[in-house]
């Protein structure tokens, strides 16, 4: 099953699919471990900084801005890593080394950069209504000032307002759930791999399987 024919064609069962993903990963999996261990570095290199940091006490600016410096290399050290990964498991053929794996991330590293800060843009957009709902309900209501006996209904209403509002990002986040992937594959950024993203999974059938997949992974 390739990205290119994700929207017509049907998923295989669950556990067909786990199968055919651990043979997969068992073929690669020490370039997998290599590849995914290089944003390690910056945290082993700043680790004395951090421990200073853990210590307690309040820190210098100094020391603030290292750690802020240490954790803004790791996380671009991550993508990299994560594109050389979908490079490494996407494509299904040939081998790779963690080098080959590496350099292959890094060369797609702005088009996978671009597409992560369009999805986090978008989730926190679809999240507005949430935080929105989160913020009127109590100064509307005051459940702290309702009777004991009234206060368990207005906790689930709270809480029904609180999952009604959720929907809307739960499904963004399973409609764009591919465009990283597609951003590697195609190593292009921006909106194209958003668009794809969203046409594959556009069949209703298919969307409700990913979500599905997306759920047990989480659980």
């Amino acid at each position: 099953l390739t990205l290119t024919h994700m929207s017509t064609a049907t998923l295989s069962p669950i556990p067909q699919e786990l199968l055919q993903a651990w043979r997969l990963f068992g073929s690669r999996w020490r370039t997998a471990v290599l590849v995914g261990l290089v944003p390690v570095i910056p945290l082993l290199v700043g680790l004395p900084i951090l421990i200073s940091w853990t210590r307690g006490g309040t820190p210098s600016l100094y020391t603030t801005a290292a750690i802020v410096a240490i954790f803004t290399v790791f996380y671009l050290a991550t993508i990299p890593a994560r594109a050389g990964l979908f490079t490494l498991f996407a494509g299904h053929e040939g081998k790779f080394t963690a080098r080959e794996a590496f350099r292959a991330g890094v060369r797609r590293f702005w088009p996978f950069l671009q597409t992560e800060i369009l999805i986090v843009l978008l989730i926190a957009l679809s999240l507005l209504p949430l935080l929105a709902f989160q913020g009127w309900f109590p100064s509307t209501v005051r459940p702290a000032l309702l009777p004991p006996i009234v206060k368990p209904m207005t906790n689930a209403v709270a809480l029904l307002g609180a999952l009604l509002q959720s929907i809307p990002t739960v499904f963004l986040a399973v409609a764009v759930s591919f465009a990283p992937i597609t951003a590697v594959v195609g190593n292009a950024g921006g909106l194209s791999p958003l668009k794809k993203s969203f046409a594959m999974l556009r069949g209703g059938e298919i969307f409700w399987k990913i979500l599905g997949r997306l759920g047990l992974w989480v659980v």
